[in-house]
């Protein structure tokens, strides 16, 4: 179940980086979330791509991206 794990990891970044108070790096994402860093990395670039997170290009850090907030947004107007 390669998918279902990665997608529970995908999930964990996303709540580590909602509950984040600043930017975070691959390093200290990989080590808060127990997720190796080669696949944190991975999923990092996946999210990106879909621009669910977004990396600020001078500090190479990460936060919640574009399409996160929106559909967070249209949720919360939409009552769920």
């Amino acid at each position: 179940m390669v998918e279902k794990t990665s997608i529970k990891q995908a999930f964990r970044i996303l709540e580590l980086l909602a509950k984040a108070e600043r930017p975070m790096d691959v390093s200290e994402i990989a080590r808060r979330s127990e997720i190796p860093k080669r696949t944190t990395f991975r999923i990092l670039e996946t999210l990106q791509s879909e621009m669910l997170v977004s990396k600020k290009h001078l500090t190479a850090e990460y936060v919640l991206g574009e399409k996160f907030v929106c559909v967070t947004h249209l949720s919360l107007e939409n009552n769920y």
